[in-house]
Parts: structure tokens; sequence; C-alpha cells
């Protein structure tokens, strides 16, 4: 999902580049009949470093990508319907 949230923002001319997009994902499992684990949710936070004006510029195509890039992900059309995905944003604004 990081590759698709991250090509969305390159198409909008938003820096996505090393240390620019990082994801924290986290994973919620389960103990299952006969102890099987199974996971169930995954939440994913992406952190965006921007330049605030940039973001000023950019916020509402960033919230745009951010709403409809699973709908163009390979790995949440594969998996979306077993495990709830959902994602968040948290922005460093560069000085």
């Amino acid at each position: 999902m990081l590759g698709t949230f991250r090509r969305a923002l390159a198409v909008r001319e938003i820096p996505t580049g090393r240390g620019y997009l990082i994801a924290d994902v986290k994973g919620e499992v389960f103990n299952e009949k006969n102890n099987v684990l199974k996971i169930k949710n995954i939440k994913i936070l992406y952190n965006l470093t921007i330049e605030k004006d940039l973001y000023d510029e950019k916020k509402e195509a960033i919230d745009r990508a951010l709403n409809h890039h699973s709908s163009q992900c390979p790995v949440h059309l594969s998996i979306g319907d077993s495990i709830n995905i959902t994602t968040d944003i948290k922005y460093k604004f560069l000085d």
C-alpha cells in the first residue's frame, strides 16, 4: 500500500523520496480455532514530511490520495475483503 500511496502523491508533485514518506504498520493477530493465528486488522499510519507551504497548497490532493489509493492497490484488492485495513496520516513540517 505504501508504494501505491507514494505513486499517488508523486503524480500530485508531492515529494516522497527517502525519508519523506514512511509507513508504520501494526497488525492485530487473534488466536483462532486449534491455536491457529489469524490477522484480522492492519492499521497503517503514513508519516509524511513536507514543507508547510506545500502542505497548505496540496492538502486536498493529499486527502484525496489517502482516501482513494486503496482502490488502486493490488495488496488491498487481494486481501481487503478478508482483513480490515485502515490508513491514517501524520505530518512533520520542514522548517
